[in-house]
């Protein structure tokens, strides 16, 4: 079933029925949150609580995209960033019109 927010105007929310209501009861769950608790703090939370380190990983890429944070996302790969960049203006021949880090507080 597919239902409309009045509230929120173009949010469209689709509703599932299905027998197995162990899974019904986690998507609920997971649906309120996703309404209460920003983006970034469940994927933590899921990538601390995942059953295997694929399911943790997953959780984590998705928090760095969420956040912009590609300094981190690169981390999560055991991507050296500033070999990435030297390889990248190695293969382009010419140095990367870059802006600085920013200085930590």
């Amino acid at each position: 079933m597919v239902t409309f927010d009045q509230k929120s105007k173009g949010v469209v929310r689709v509703h599932h029925k299905g027998t197995n209501i162990s899974l019904a009861q986690r998507m609920s769950d997971f649906d309120n949150q996703l309404q209460t608790i920003p983006p970034a703090q469940i994927c933590e939370v899921k990538s601390k609580n995942a059953q295997n380190d694929y399911d943790a990983t997953e959780f984590k890429v998705m928090k760095c995209l969420i956040e912009n944070n590609y300094d981190a996302l690169l981390k999560q790969f055991g991507i050296d960033k500033n070999k990435a960049i030297f390889e990248v203006e190695k293969f382009l021949g010419r140095k990367l019109n870059r802006q600085p880090d920013p200085v930590a507080p």
